[in-house]
This record gives C-alpha cells, sequence and structure tokens, in this order.
C-alpha cells in the first residue's frame, strides 16, 4: 500500500505455497486449521447450476473483464462506482486527519473479506453472516467474513484465514476467482475484498455443519440467486441518518429479517453485475432478462474504472 493512494495494494508476485495454490486454482486451505470434506452429492439440479455456476467460469469471466493487467495476480473488478469510492475515501482523509487518534488509527488500518459464492441446497447462492454484539464495530449488521490483515500478509490469505476462523473448518475447500478494488469503510478502514467458491454445498438453513465462532457471528445465512435478483426483495433507498438521498442498495431475503446494506451490499452488487449476471441462464419467462440469454441484475448502475 502507498500512503499517497491506498488502493494500490498488489498482491505478492512470490506468493508462499498455499498462496500459489489459491492462484493455481487448487482448493485452499487455512494456514490454521484444515478445511476437511469435499462436495457434498450432487442433485441434477446441482450438476444443472455447475455447469455455469463454477470456480472456473467466474475466474473466466473475471479475467475478461479484470481492469489489471497483471498475469500473475487474481483478476480484479470493480467495488463500487468510482463516485461512491471518491466520497469514502473524502471521508477516510477527514477521519485520519479528524484529530481523533483512536479513529484515525482504525481509519490506517486495512482489512480483507471473502465474498463466498456457493451452493445452497444445490441453488447458486451468497453465504452471509450476522455480527456479533461482542465485536469492537459493525455490531448486529449483516457482512462478508473478514478482519484485520496481519503484518506481512497477503488480502487473499487474510480473506480465507478469517472465513475459517469465523465460520470453522467444515466451511470446506475455497477456491479463489477474483479480487476487488480496495475500498474504505465508513471507520475509514480500507477493505480488500476477495471473491471465493466454496466447494461444498452449504446446505439448508441453518447451515448446521458451520462451526461459527460465537465472539464474532451471532448466525449465518445464505440467500440465492434467485433471492438476489428479485425485484421486490431488492429495494433501493437513501441513508438519512448519514444526509444521503442517493438510492443506495439493500438485499433482503433473510428469514430472520436482516439486511444486506452499506458497503457489503455494494460489493454484492459489484460482483452480481460483473461476474454472474453475464453467466448466469435466462429464466423462462424471466423479466427483465436481456436478449442474449443472461439475466440482468436489478438496478446496478455500476461504472467500470478506466
Amino acid at each position: 500500500m502507498t500512503q499517497d493512494n491506498p488502493l494500490c495494494l498488489a498482491f505478492p508476485l512470490v506468493a508462499p505455497e498455499s498462496m500459489r495454490r489459491f492462484l493455481a486454482g487448487a482448493p485452499c486451505l487455512s494456514p490454521h486449521r484444515r478445511c476437511v470434506g469435499g462436495a457434498s452429492q450432487l442433485s441434477s439440479a446441482s450438476d444443472d447450476a455447475r455447469s455455469w455456476f463454477n470456480a472456473a467460469s467466474l475466474r473466466a469471466r473475471a479475467a475478461s473483464v479484470s481492469v489489471s493487467r497483471s498475469q500473475t495476480l487474481l483478476p480484479c473488478i470493480p467495488s463500487t462506482s468510482l463516485s461512491h469510492r471518491e466520497k469514502m475515501l473524502a471521508e477516510r482523509k477527514a477521519i485520519v486527519g479528524g484529530g481523533d487518534p483512536k479513529k484515525a488509527e482504525r481509519a490506517l488500518r486495512k482489512a480483507a473479506v471473502l465474498v463466498p459464492l456457493c451452493l445452497k441446497e444445490g441453488k447458486p447462492a451468497v453465504l452471509f453472516t450476522v455480527r456479533s454484539n461482542l465485536v469492537s464495530t459493525h455490531k448486529g449488521q449483516v457482512s462478508f467474513p473478514g478482519g484485520h490483515i496481519e503484518e506481512g500478509e497477503a488480502p487473499p490469505a487474510a480473506a480465507v484465514r478469517e472465513a475459517v476462523e469465523e465460520l470453522g473448518a467444515d466451511l470446506g475447500p475455497i477456491r479463489l476467482v477474483a479480487r476487488c478494488t480496495a475500498v474504505p469503510a465508513i471507520t475509514g478502514t480500507i477493505v480488500h475484498p476477495v471473491v471465493g467458491f466454496l466447494e461444498r454445498d452449504v446446505g439448508p438453513a441453518p447451515h448446521g455443519h458451520l462451526d461459527a465462532c460465537a465472539a464474532e457471528v451471532d448466525r449465518i445465512f445464505a440467500l440465492s440467486l434467485d433471492e438476489l435478483y428479485d425485484p421486490a426483495l431488492n429495494p433501493q433507498r437513501g441513508d438519512p441518518k448519514r444526509g444521503r438521498s442517493g438510492r443506495w442498495p439493500v438485499f433482503l431475503g433473510d428469514p430472520g429479517g436482516a439486511e444486506v446494506w452499506g458497503l457489503t451490499a455494494f460489493i454484492l452488487r459489484a460482483v452480481l453485475h460483473d461476474l454472474v449476471t453475464p453467466l448466469r441462464p435466462k429464466a423462462p419467462s424471466a423479466p427483465g432478462a436481456s436478449a442474449s440469454g443472461a439475466q440482468q441484475a436489478p438496478r446496478l448502475g455500476l461504472k467500470t474504472p478506466p
């Protein structure tokens, strides 16, 4: 990371063995806890989904739209619009220079999150966590698994490590697909999203095989792509608490009533827009489907950086 531009962070060209396995597309294992078990027995519906919703297809799609020309790093896609990222960078700058040492220290830290694409009972889905009330920030909010990057640690390794620590070793093998451009959270912390594909079906709610860390995670839930693409569950609204009048993404559908919003929703929207929508087969008689056969995610409105 450079001091002038906190978004200019590249993953190491010379990676440790675990990272070489990630970048080569092999199942990645946490350096602390071994991922055990494989994919569950697949139904014909799961086989159909895996024909397009798989790590190789998603990785190839990411490479085709990558804003990075590197041949040795994960493909990179925008995490949010340029205008939103510029606003968040300006807010981060104000926090760092605002005279509050604790807030400034937090803003200068780096974090990584894993965007866990998965199958839920054979259907393409995305996995989320609801943060516990014991964590220091974002209590009770929906998030992707993740946390602060340790010294000398690359963002993909940090994202996988945190995911296994929060969700347990039975999460199974994770194949890395792409990275997203780094973006500041509301606290100013620079967040590095990493997109991964879970080889093991997460099964029905409450996903009992996953061993959530009670100190960090209150519960786990997954939303299928059918839910994420449903306009009735994808409202957009402003943020009156912060004086925002624009239309900001929100994803509903969790039986427990949790809402996917804020930075998590922006990252999710970008991943759907750039990786999933172009691959997703057209649903029969589905409204909003393009002539090319790929169903469009509702109201994305993202701009790709030059």
